[in-house]
């Protein structure tokens, strides 16, 4: 099996603030690892989390109006 990672990037184009949202699977080592950033003006929050999987599933995002919004499906 292969890791999968998947990496989510939210900016406005006046360059004031900046989201990022990360999702890393092993599904060899049985471990998931996740990571938030949110860049505001000059301030910097970040967190990062990992752990055991205790179930390993596809996820899926859908567009619910023409890339304005989406959804998140974890199944």
């Amino acid at each position: 099996m292969a890791d999968d990672h998947c990496i989510v990037q939210v900016f406005d184009h006046a360059g004031r603030a900046l989201f990022i949202l990360g999702l890393g699977v092993y599904p060899n080592l049985g471990m998931t690892d996740a990571y938030a950033t949110l860049r505001n003006g000059d301030t910097l929050h970040s967190v990062r989390a990992a752990g055991r999987a205790a179930r390993l599933r596809p996820a899926r995002a859908a567009v619910a109006e023409r890339a304005r919004r989406t959804r998140p499906d974890l199944g």
